[in-house]
């Protein structure tokens, strides 16, 4: 059912949470994470995905219901612009209020930083598999060569991009959100460019996120955006005590929402949640379970009152809804 909501995570997250048995290294654990109060379960309506902390988050925010409606704006530089080459034109117009601008800026310089990382995990990649060469599979060779791939790909896109143009990323993110549509807002709120293990290096930054991003995730549902149900599961997945690769930056462990948002999701996607995930030899599957206490009839009912309410007009489709969001893709997030 729910068991494939890790492929939502961009794909260098996923491969570092493998690369624990591949190169006998710990992933990293999250030294701070943005918390929220606990939400209690209506069963009669998954207390409509947390409502009253959703009301609680827009009125310390200010933010209203409404989705915003940009301006004509200017026309974009085409894809494959190197970042470096419209850096400047777009920071000018998205910081004059631009919100395709903003969004454009904003994905490219998420995508730089995330490959930027890329490039470290992979050559700690190759230093750990030299130095265990006797033990490298093949599903070893697979995930570095992925990361190589990737790691080129950027590299004409990302090449002259500076570090303190990246550390910019989370502020047009900000920006596309406060003034774009839905889906720009669940991108913010599911993937903030944020350092997530040194936090107080974005302090101020983490504040904004932590008023606004349950409420954006709302939004997202509530406009039927097809990736908002498997994100508020990633939200609300029940903590184990361990580090799990499914975790979000907002954290609100409540097993029944995270079935309920689980169950929704499948079947907006089924033939995603269909797959059965391959675990490597060694590695452990930290998808959470149904106990005793999760009643999955009641779920199933409830995840199809949701359906029935925000995305009773959606067709359910084959691919995997979310993946432009984990890639920070300025066609899925910006419509470019």
């Amino acid at each position: 059912m729910i068991r494939n909501l890790r492929i939502l995570l961009p794909l260098s997250v996923v491969l570092v949470a493998g690369a624990f048995w591949v190169g006998r290294a710990s992933a990293p654990g999250r030294d701070e994470k943005p918390q929220a109060a606990q939400a209690s379960v209506d069963s009669n309506d998954a207390k409509s995905a947390s409502a009253s902390l959703i009301a609680h988050g827009a009125a310390v925010a200010g933010v209203s219901q409404g989705v915003a409606q940009p301006a004509q704006a200017q026309p974009l530089p085409p894809p494959g612009t190197p970042v470096a080459a419209m850096h400047d034109e777009l920071a000018a117009r998205a910081r004059a209020g631009d919100v395709q601008a903003a969004c454009r800026l904003g994905t490219e310089l998420a995508r730089c930083r995330s490959e930027q990382r890329l490039g470290a995990t992979t050559n700690f990649l190759k230093k750990s598999m030299a130095a265990h060469a006797s033990n490298v599979s093949d599903a070893s060779i697979d995930v570095l060569a992925t990361l190589q791939n990737k790691a080129e790909d950027a590299g004409a896109l990302c090449d002259g991009v500076t570090e303190q143009q990246m550390a910019e990323a989370i502020e047009f993110q900000r920006r596309a959100a406060e003034r774009g549509d839905a889906r720009m807002r669940l991108w913010y709120a599911t993937y903030p460019a944020l350092d997530k293990e040194f936090f107080l290096r974005d302090f101020d930054e983490w504040q904004r996120y932590r008023e606004v991003a349950l409420h954006y995730m709302q939004q997202a549902l509530e406009a039927g955006v097809p990736e908002a149900p498997a994100v508020l599961a990633q939200v609300h997945e029940p903590s184990n005590g361990m580090f799990s690769p499914t975790q979000t930056p907002l954290r609100m462990p409540d097993s029944h929402l995270y079935f309920v948002y689980g169950e929704l999701a499948s079947m907006l996607s089924p033939s995603e949640a269909d797959k059965t995930l391959t675990l490597p030899e060694g590695a452990v599957d930290l998808t959470p379970k149904p106990g005793p206490d999760i009643d999955m009839a009641q779920v199933r009912a409830e995840a199809e009152r949701l359906r029935q309410k925000w995305y009773s007009g959606y067709a359910p489709t084959a691919a995997d809804p979310a993946r432009g969001l984990a890639q920070n893709d300025p066609q899925s997030i910006c419509g470019q």
